[in-house]
């Protein structure tokens, strides 16, 4: 299913409407000790979440997010599980307040912010974990409150100053800082 919904909005629409996410949802839960199933599982839920507010919503009330949050704190050391898993809750928290709130009360900044530490080397983990936090601080003052307190900015201006190469990094990161009101850091 990862595959099927990258670049086509009618295959995520097809993938909803027959159980797909149901079925990646409950495969997470089930195998939470296999690494490659929590890849594949937040890879799948990442495309199918991926400009489509329904499928983003349907994740949420499934317990999608749980089972993201839950696959990256088992698999921490696992860069896929964590780059998939950031992925994931990028798309996931876009346009929507109560699936942003619902991602901090769940662990789901927590997760980020470790990953992004966990991982400061791997460009995609930190382009991912710069985007959801950008999203996850959006007009939530409790959400940017967490990600202070977890080490967000550190882990944010850390990946700047590693991947000062990579646009995404920068744009996503430039961002994160600014509705956390931190002025632009010197790389």
């Amino acid at each position: 299913m990862w595959t099927l919904c990258v670049n086509n909005h009618n295959n995520r629409k097809k993938v909803a409407d027959v159980g797909g996410i149901e079925a990646i949802v409950q495969s997470m839960k089930r195998h939470i000790n296999v690494a490659k199933v929590q890849e594949m599982g937040c890879g799948a839920l990442r495309n199918v979440s991926l400009k489509f507010v329904k499928n983003r919503k349907k994740i949420a009330d499934i317990g999608g997010i749980e089972a993201v949050v839950e696959g990256m704190k088992r698999h921490i050391n696992v860069a896929k599980v964590q780059e998939m898993g950031c992925g994931a809750l990028k798309n996931l928290c876009a346009h929507t307040a109560d699936v942003r709130n619902k991602i901090a009360d769940l662990g789901g900044i927590i997760a980020i912010v470790e990953a992004m530490k966990k991982h400061v080397v791997m460009a995609n983990i930190q382009k991912y974990g710069c985007g959801a936090l950008r999203k996850l601080s959006k007009t939530h003052a409790g959400n940017r409150k967490i990600i202070v307190n977890v080490g967000g900015i550190e882990a944010v201006v850390e990946a700047m100053k590693k991947h000062f190469d990579v646009p995404k990094v920068q744009k996503y990161g430039h961002a994160a800082l600014r509705r956390l009101k931190i002025k632009k850091p010197k790389i």
